[in-house]
């Protein structure tokens, strides 16, 4: 909605819908400290 600025979320993004590529191991060691 443009005048209220809201929104609404109709599905959670799968792994296949991301087009970036994205090291995994990466993310996982960072928020492992």
């Amino acid at each position: 909605d443009a005048n209220n600025l809201t929104g609404k979320v109709v599905a959670l993004p799968q792994r296949d819908d991301i087009d970036l590529t994205i090291e995994e191991h990466l993310i996982v060691e960072l928020y492992s400290r």
